[in-house]
């Protein structure tokens, strides 16, 4: 049986698309806001997250 990760990656891997998983923002208390629809770069090897636009206009 497939983890959720593999099952994701297997599936959206066809499709070109990137995918992170275990990354420090959601539900919990400790994790960080991220705002949708802003443009970003990710690093993966470096594991930074810059965002391209201000979220506050």
């Amino acid at each position: 049986m497939l983890s959720f990760e593999e099952l994701v990656t297997d599936r959206v891997s066809e499709m070109k698309l990137a995918t992170c998983f275990n990354l420090p923002f959601g539900q919990a208390c400790d994790n960080a806001v991220v705002p949708l629809g802003l443009q970003v770069s990710f690093d993966t090897a470096k594991g930074h997250l810059t965002y391209l636009e201000s979220a506050l206009n």
